[in-house]
């Protein structure tokens, strides 16, 4: 997850880096007035990327 919101920032996903500081292996301080767009991102993205199989009985 971590490496995926460092990402979004660097590639100004959102219209401008959010990152403030990479704490450690798993923190990062984001800007407050970014914490809405951040979550909607990264909820349309694992919404991309899952994979929920289809019923056989359908």
């Amino acid at each position: 997850m971590k490496q995926l919101l460092l990402h979004l920032s660097e590639s100004h996903a959102l219209g401008k880096a959010f990152v403030v500081a990479d704490l450690d292996e798993e923190h990062l301080f984001v800007e407050t007035a970014m914490v809405d767009k951040i979550k909607e991102k990264l909820a349309s993205e694992m919404d991309r990327i899952s994979y929920t199989p289809s019923s056989v009985y359908e």
